[in-house]
């Protein structure tokens, strides 16, 4: 059944995947107009909206999911990114500690933490939080970048500068590791 809303699913998370999120994101949303209720697609379609920038329209379908499913780890993290992008750091920073909470075995969770507290200038928090996303995933780039660029922040140019030569190793595409680089190299 070419209308099944679960094959949108699936074809969706393989885009994603492939890092095709545009793509993923038309999925999700075509498996949600046909079932609009599902907090699985509501959660799908909200993650998909965080990481192409739509963080409005991410904030509104989170926040009912979140409703349905308080302890989802996945709806706190997706929606701490939203709040994170949109600048609220504080709402941000409450949520993806709660997503390390219920999962503190995903790497990326712990990379959007230590971002958060780096971002309010907790750098201690952030330290830890971006030393156990590599502890937990050595090939995270942009955990390195993030570690990278706190560090710069701190004065500790030397040390941001392997770090984020590290991330572009693992992620050249990364604009603003790039840019991150040229600033600390400056300094």
């Amino acid at each position: 059944d070419a209308e099944y809303p679960g094959l949108a699913l699936e074809r969706g998370l393989l885009f994603e995947a492939s890092g095709r999120n545009e793509e993923a994101l038309k999925s999700y949303e075509s498996a949600l107009a046909k079932a609009p209720n599902d907090p699985d697609l509501l959660l799908r379609v909200g993650c998909g909206n965080v990481s192409a920038g739509r963080t409005a329209e991410a904030e509104k379908l989170l926040r009912s999911v979140l409703v349905a499913r308080p302890n989802s780890a996945e709806t706190n993290h997706c929606l701490g990114r939203a709040l994170l992008l949109q600048g609220r750091l504080a709402d941000a920073q409450r949520l993806l500690d709660r997503a390390v909470e219920l999962d503190p075995n995903r790497a990326e969770y712990h990379l959007y933490v230590g971002w958060a507290a780096s971002e309010s200038g907790n750098f201690a928090k952030a330290e830890t939080a971006l030393n156990t996303a590599l502890k937990l995933d050595q090939a995270l780039a942009d955990a390195y970048w993030r570690r990278g660029v706190m560090r710069s922040r701190q004065g500790a140019v030397r040390d941001a500068i392997v770090d984020l030569k590290r991330a572009l190793e693992l992620r050249p595409s990364r604009f603003e590791a790039h840019a991150a680089l040229a600033d600390a190299l400056y300094d």
